[in-house]
């Protein structure tokens, strides 16, 4: 029993940010899998397995589409107020940046290999 558990609980933790179909799967199958084991404990062991496993195959996956949908509302309800608030917020510009190439040069007594130069050109600005 604390396999299933242990098994239950790890299932739950990967499939977080799981797709609506990778959630009525993951669902169907921990469902189909408690229902085939809860099955087993009947005395007619073989139709109360299938019974378990199909009766929680249906839950599981019902579960899963669930939880997938209601986690898709609150995802889109998070990126609405997100959103409102990006509107209000300032942002900055991307600064305009030139790269150039010295060559190699002799200066006096002193050898400069070739070497790129970063010239900033216009600094970031706010923008509203």
């Amino acid at each position: 029993m604390k396999k299933i558990i242990l098994f239950l609980a790890a299932i739950n933790i990967l499939t977080g940010c799981a797709s609506t179909k990778e959630s009525v799967l993951t669902g169907a199958a921990v469902g189909g899998s408690t229902g085939l084991v809860i099955g087993n404990q009947h005395k007619n062991k073989k139709k109360a397995r299938l019974i378990g496993a199909a009766v929680g195959s249906s839950l599981g996956g019902l579960m899963g589409y669930l939880s997938s949908k209601e986690k898709q509302k609150a995802s889109k309800a998070k990126k609405k107020n997100s959103s409102n608030s990006l509107l209000i917020t300032p942002l900055l510009t991307k600064p305009k940046v030139r790269m150039y190439v010295e060559p190699d040069k002799i200066q006096g007594n002193k050898y400069i290999e070739s070497h790129r130069v970063w010239v900033i050109e216009s600094s970031p600005s706010w923008t509203r």
